[in-house]
C-alpha cells in the first residue's frame, strides 16, 4: 500500500472515495459516480497544490475545516511523502473526528500554530464565499507559505487577494471548479470539452 491506499486500482479508488466522505450505499451507478467524484475532487487538490509549488516532501498542510472538502484535501496529503496536517475547525468535535480518520497524517491545532507553520494553507470552509471575511489572517502565515481556498467567487477571494498582497502565492478554487465541470461534461457525452471555452465563459 502506498499513502495508506491499496495498489489495486479499483480497490485504491473506492478507498480514497471513501476517505474523502464521498462513499454512500451501493446505487448502482450513482454509487459509482459519488465514489469517483471523491477520488477526482482529491486529485484536483493535489494538482492545485503542485501548481502552487507546494506538494513537496515533508511539507506542513494548513487546513481550516473539517467538513467534505476538508476530508478532500487529508485524502490528497496522504498521497505526499512525508507530509501533514494541521487542522482546525470551530467545533472541536468535528475537528477530532476527521483527526481520528486520518490519524497517520492529521492532527489538531489552534489557528495561530496552523497559520505559524503551515507551508500550505487550504481553506476547506465556506468562509469568504458570500462575504469579505477571512479563514485566517495572512499577516499570521510565514514568510514563504502558499494559499489555496477552495472558495471561488467573481473577482477572487478576499483572503486570495490579502495573500498575494503579502507577496505570497495564492489561488482560489474556480481551476477545481472547471475541472469538475468538464470531467461531468465527459462522463455524460462521451467526449471531452474545450476548456478553453469553458475558461472563457467564466471570466
Amino acid at each position: 500500500a502506498v499513502g495508506g491506499f491499496p495498489q489495486d486500482g479499483a480497490e485504491r479508488r473506492a478507498a480514497r472515495a471513501e476517505e474523502s466522505g464521498a462513499r454512500h450505499p451501493p446505487h448502482g451507478h450513482l454509487d459509482q459516480d459519488r465514489a469517483l467524484e471523491g477520488e477526482r475532487l482529491a486529485d484536483q487538490v493535489a494538482h492545485l497544490g503542485r501548481l502552487l509549488g507546494a506538494e513537496r516532501p515533508n511539507a506542513t498542510i494548513g487546513v481550516p475545516g473539517a467538513g467534505g472538502p476538508a476530508a478532500a484535501v487529508l485524502a490528497a496529503v496522504e498521497q505526499w511523502k512525508g507530509c501533514s496536517v494541521l487542522l482546525h475547525n470551530r467545533t472541536a468535535e468535528h475537528a477530532a473526528a476527521l483527526c481520528a480518520r486520518f490519524s497517520t497524517v492529521a492532527r489538531r491545532s489552534d489557528p495561530d500554530g496552523l497559520a505559524r507553520s503551515a507551508d500550505l494553507v487550504v481553506n476547506a470552509t465556506t468562509v469568504g464565499l458570500r462575504d469579505h471575511e477571512l479563514p485566517l489572517d495572512p499577516g499570521g502565515l510565514k514568510a514563504g507559505a502558499a494559499v489555496l481556498d477552495l472558495v471561488y467567487r467573481s473577482g477572487e477571494t478576499a483572503w486570495v487577494r490579502a495573500a498575494r498582497a503579502r507577496g505570497l502565492r495564492a489561488m482560489d478554487g474556480l481551476p477545481m471548479l472547471i475541472e469538475q465541470g468538464a470531467l461531468a461534461f465527459e462522463r455524460w457525452f462521451g467526449f471531452p470539452p474545450n476548456r478553453e471555452v469553458m475558461w472563457a465563459a467564466v471570466h
